[in-house]
């Protein structure tokens, strides 16, 4: 019976393709729960701020704007940030 190895090659192009798709999701995600809390604001039945600081954290990892704003947030609301660290830890 033969067994297929994959080479180091294709290992390597295989783990920097999961990566790339990681990082779509990622962003796609934060744009997404942005948009989300930007609805959220003005409709009753979503809740906004949850879904834009949830939505910020995510596009910190990155893009710089994020991670700015992140910051200042953190410094103004440190209860808040205590709480959204925990939510993210669990995902």
């Amino acid at each position: 019976m033969f067994i297929f190895r994959k080479t180091w090659i294709e290992c390597k192009f295989h783990c920097i393709q999961v990566r790339k798709m990681k990082r779509l999701a990622l962003i796609a995600g934060g744009w997404t729960l942005l948009m989300l809390g930007t609805a959220g604001l003005f409709l009753p039945i979503l809740p906004g701020i949850p879904f834009l600081l949830v939505g910020l954290t995510i596009l910190s990892m990155e893009y710089e704007w994020a991670r700015r704003w992140v910051g200042t947030l953190r410094r103004r609301f440190p209860a808040a940030d205590r709480k959204l660290q925990g939510i993210l830890t669990r995902l």
